[in-house]
């Protein structure tokens, strides 16, 4: 399943490729993944930080609206992190980290986006991705939407709180 179209798409250009990355709200990733309940597919938006490695924004969305993903968990990451102005937001090509709505929103709050220009350049997010869904969600095997919003916030707790990075 694929999450990611970016066929003429404009591109911000990768700022992290030769960053040190020395402390924490310097440098976010973020991507998009799905995750199948039954015959339907949720989305889940996670936004982890590069220095700590904690997850600090997430989303569960029943649509890949940028409102219900990439907003939504951005706006969640930076009510309980408050970064400075001039952290890098750094995603892959998906659309909803490009579009006008999703814009504003870094822009208003100081934010560098920044874009991969290969599936490899967001390792960390991938990785995330399949952390989140493989070692956690599929273990908790949601059935439902609400109950896939509430282990998903468990899971969150329990990389952040119980995983050693």
């Amino acid at each position: 399943m694929r999450t990611t179209c970016s066929i003429g798409v404009t591109r911000f250009s990768n700022k992290v490729k030769d960053v040190r990355i020395t402390r924490t709200n310097q440098v976010w990733v973020s991507d998009i993944t799905y995750y199948r309940l039954g015959s339907r597919f949720c989305y889940i938006t996670l936004i982890m930080d590069m220095h700590s490695k904690y997850i600090v924004g997430h989303q569960v969305s029943r649509s890949l609206r940028t409102e219900e993903t990439t907003i939504a968990a951005l706006q969640h990451g930076l009510q309980l992190h408050k970064p400075a102005s001039g952290l890098i937001l750094h995603s892959d090509a998906d659309g909803q980290y490009y579009c006008k709505e999703f814009l504003k929103k870094t822009q208003e709050a100081g934010i560098i986006n920044s874009m991969t220009e290969d599936v490899a350049e967001n390792n960390h997010a991938e990785r995330l991705n399949g952390t989140i869904k493989n070692q956690y969600l599929s273990y908790y095997m949601p059935t439902s939407f609400s109950e896939l919003q509430r282990q998903l916030k468990k899971a969150v707790k329990n990389y952040n709180h119980t995983r050693p990075h």
